[in-house]
């Protein structure tokens, strides 16, 4: 079910530009979609709807888009460029906000919608409320929240943050129950001056192809990106905390997920049946107002998810202890063998590039400068080629 319009958008100009603002939630498949909406910024429309474009609004600067949105995603760790968060948004002086302001009317210019995102600020809509940041930078917005169940979230979540802080489990999911209200979150950015509507989705196996059908656009396909790693990998790096020494220091993740040829496999389920049954009693009336908040479709689906209301529905799962676990032998031996082969292959690569660097280097200036697009990078191929 749509939101209905805030009191704000009456003194919304006609002429505002149209956004989607997708805010998260955080391990509802962020990353894969920003990963598709940073390779493929340009989205073609299905049938009458407007198409939409992707646009980043970066901490300092002037606005991105198109091309340098690709190459923000390949300078960093996650392959993916996203919006600054509220912080970064509220520093902003006058003079920022309204060059910032012309830039997204100018890339609105010919009817695009525009696509915004950060999985950060579904709980900074206060941040966005106070600021006033929507309507300073004059956007008509629609907000698209994904969500999925509390328990599967805490399982993900601890992974990906809570095992790094140095609290146990039941404290670190103790501490996250107010975060975890996700009615709350939608009831907080229907609040927020410069929303028009705001949509709540499940999680659904492929995001990328929710999310283009929401907005309708055509979907480029889905996307893999962040893929949790396999438990052998996160055990050596709770016997190893050097390599992932706070819960925010995740670029080793990406590395990993790039370069290691690893089997897929389920990140181990570390949330005990009491754990998962207090969150299921503490979020439970939560749930029931995020049921009138859905969809139709989407609130039949989630009345008949067993995850959102049964805690034995996760008694099936196999359980392991969160706690820091000695080496497995066999496991150890088969990622040391993954890694050594991925070692050898960016050996290789590293060669390459630095003999086609020392070749472009030994070149005349005035070679350098004459040579035609892509010599460069054909020449290093036929030196790789020749025996």
């Amino acid at each position: 079910m749509n939101a209905p319009a805030t009191a704000g958008m009456a003194d919304v100009a006609a002429s505002a530009p149209r956004a989607v603002l997708h805010v998260g939630m955080s391990k509802c498949g962020s990353s894969a979609l920003q990963t598709m909406l940073s390779l493929q910024p340009e989205l073609a429309p299905v049938a009458a709807a407007a198409p939409a474009r992707y646009v980043v609004l970066p901490k300092d600067g002037a606005l991105v888009t198109g091309e340098g949105i690709g190459g923000i995603a390949r300078r960093v760790p996650c392959g993916y460029a996203i919006s600054a968060r509220a912080d970064d948004l509220g520093a902003m002086g006058w003079a920022r906000i309204a060059l910032l302001r012309r830039e997204l009317a100018r890339a609105a210019g010919d009817g695009a919608r525009l696509v915004l995102s950060n999985e950060g600020w579904a709980q900074e809509y206060a941040d966005f409320t106070a600021g006033r940041f929507l309507e300073r930078l004059e956007l008509d917005c629609s907000v698209l929240i994904y969500v999925r169940p509390q328990v599967e979230w805490c399982n993900a979540a601890w992974w990906q943050w809570g095992a790094w802080t140095g609290l146990g489990l039941p404290r670190w999911i103790g501490r996250q129950h107010e975060r975890m209200q996700w009615s709350r979150v939608v009831e907080g950015w229907r609040r927020v001056p410069g929303v028009r509507d705001v949509r709540v989705r499940l999680l659904p196996p492929g995001i990328v192809e929710d999310f283009c059908s929401a907005i309708g656009v055509a979907s480029p396909g889905e996307m893999i990106a962040n893929r949790s790693l396999p438990g052998v990998v996160l055990r050596v790096f709770q016997r190893h905390r050097r390599l992932r020494p706070g819960a925010h220091d995740s670029d080793i993740e990406f590395a990993i997920a790039r370069h290691l040829e690893l089997p897929r496999s389920r990140t181990p389920w570390v949330v005990p049946p009491e754990v998962a049954e207090r969150v299921i009693t503490r979020c439970h009336d939560s749930n029931v107002e995020l049921l009138a908040q859905l969809e139709p479709e989407q609130r039949e689906r989630m009345r008949a998810d067993a995850a959102w209301w049964d805690p034995t529905h996760f008694t099936s799962r196999r359980l392991l202890p969160w706690q820091v676990r000695p080496p497995v032998p066999q496991d150890v031996d088969q990622l040391a063998a993954v890694a050594l082969e991925a070692l050898h292959r960016l050996d290789a690569h590293c060669r390459e590039l630095e003999h086609a660097l020392a070749r472009e280097r030994s070149r005349p200036w005035w070679r350098r400068w004459l040579a035609p697009p892509g010599t460069v990078e054909q020449e290093a191929d036929d030196a790789g080629a020749s025996p």
